[in-house]
């Protein structure tokens, strides 16, 4: 019985450390990406005053 709550638990514990890890994932990727994007969106800003 005990081995069996043990193991339950270790499951429980991998998956909700799997998910976490997913999610941080995920939120960096989004990060990075609206990073990039108001990088080029500067750059753009830029360049059209220049070439203006």
């Amino acid at each position: 019985m005990n081995s069996t709550t043990t193991l339950t638990t270790d499951t429980d514990t991998q998956w909700a450390g799997s998910a976490f890890r997913s999610e941080a994932e995920l939120a960096g990727f989004t990060l990075t990406a609206a990073g990039m994007g108001i990088i080029a969106a500067l750059g753009m800003i830029v360049f059209y005053a220049i070439a203006r």
